[in-house]
């Protein structure tokens, strides 16, 4: 497989257009990790795509303009392409590009007086004045139906690479927001197993929670995935 590219590699001295914001779903378990400021890191796949090697990160020649010198630049904007080894396919990033936003979708819940969020509370039903907990239960409803006007938590890009999803580093797993604790009893209770996972234990923390959020085997497949960095950022002016 080739070097992987990044789109810092690219971009670097390219023009950064007005950032655009886009909407992202995060697990509550990988919500938690943002908010305590163990992940940096998401990757989400690229459908139908497993058995490939990529050749670089592009821009489409039709997305691009000139700068005041003359230059050519990529309008960012219009979004990240990526170029694959086979044929003329070109895939856009779906969350977008260095610069942008992100709004974090999660599980949620509407009271009418306030937005409550899964991944935030402790418990599954309501709590009194005095913080005990009642008979009613919390409805909570899912990621996908939240609004803007409830998103708390916003992320800006900052880097964007192609990798095919084995091939993610220990280091890259610890920013994923992988736990040790997330790897089961049973594997690391044994002597043999804990020793072989110990220079990459969190990249085999990463591999369950990545098959708990998507599947048994969707390790072994071994996807080729956009793999983005960002940071936490205020709310964008003029968000909802």
């Amino acid at each position: 497989m080739s070097q992987t590219t990044t789109s810092a590699d690219i971009l670097q001295n390219g023009m950064l257009a007005e950032a655009l914001v886009h909407p992202i779903l995060f697990s509550s378990q990988m919500v938690q990790a943002i908010l305590r400021g163990n992940k940096s890191q998401t990757r989400r796949e690229i459908k139908g795509c497993n058995d490939f090697s990529h050749s670089k990160l592009v821009i489409d020649p039709e997305l691009c303009g000139e700068d005041k010198n003359g230059d050519i630049y990529p309008l960012l904007s219009k979004g990240l392409h990526v170029d694959f080894d086979f044929g003329e396919w070109v895939v856009k990033c779906p969350y977008g590009n260095v610069g942008d936003i992100l709004w974090v979708r999660e599980t949620w819940a509407d009271n009418t007086a306030y937005f409550l969020y899964k991944a935030s509370c402790d418990s599954d039903f309501y709590v009194d004045e005095n913080y005990q907990e009642t008979k009613e239960k919390i409805k909570w409803k899912p990621s996908i139906f939240m609004p803007k006007k409830a998103c708390r938590l916003f992320l800006k890009i900052a880097d964007i690479k192609v990798q095919q999803l084995n091939d993610i580093s220990n280091w890259d797993a610890m920013q994923e927001g992988a736990l040790m604790s997330d790897i089961p009893k049973k594997i690391l209770s044994n002597e043999n197993m804990a020793k072989k996972i110990s220079q990459n234990g969190f990249k085999v923390a990463f591999r369950y929670v990545w098959e708990k959020i998507n599947g048994k085997d969707s390790w072994d497949n071994n996807p080729c995935v956009w793999a983005i960095s960002f940071q936490k950022c205020e709310r964008p002016k003029g968000f909802c």
